[in-house]
């Protein structure tokens, strides 16, 4: 067995402050590679939680998803209090009320007055 012996306090210092850092790190990398894997995960799951269906559909409230239910306009399970909704649905459902843009062109002629 070897033993490590410190004669300066700074030394030991030191070396606490590199330990330290060198853990902080290794929980740093560890808790980014968690909530990469979590995000990977939900990203493959076609069911997606209320608060992962909010944000693809842009909602902040939770009765505007109750009425998108109570409408059956977006697909969704429940189990319970437990509420999935079928990601793809989603999308659909942006799809389909997606408004589309003028023609610049169209709108001139509308503006214009007939000139004749």
């Amino acid at each position: 067995m070897k033993v490590i012996l410190l004669e300066d306090d700074q030394a030991y210092l030191h070396l606490m402050t590199d330990i330290r850092k060198l853990v902080k790190d290794t929980i740093k990398e560890i808790k980014e590679q968690e909530k990469s894997e979590k995000e990977k995960k939900d990203e493959d799951d076609d069911w997606v939680s209320e608060g992962i269906a909010k944000q693809i559909l842009g909602i902040k409230g939770r009765s505007k998803m109750q009425a998108l239910r109570d409408q059956r306009d977006v697909e969704f399970s429940q189990f319970g209090r437990t509420i999935r909704y079928f990601k793809p649905s989603l999308y659909e459902f942006l799809e389909k009320n997606v408004v589309k843009k003028r023609n610049i062109h169209e709108t001139r002629r509308k503006s214009q007055p007939n000139m004749v």
